[in-house]
């Protein structure tokens, strides 16, 4: 696994939790 695809996962995770915490609010 690259660094970039890491980098791009994390972003993928980053962005799905901010979108489940702007849902709750």
């Amino acid at each position: 696994m690259s660094k970039l695809d890491m980098f791009i996962w994390f972003n993928t995770a980053v962005a799905i939790m901010g979108t489940i915490l702007n849902a709750k609010q």
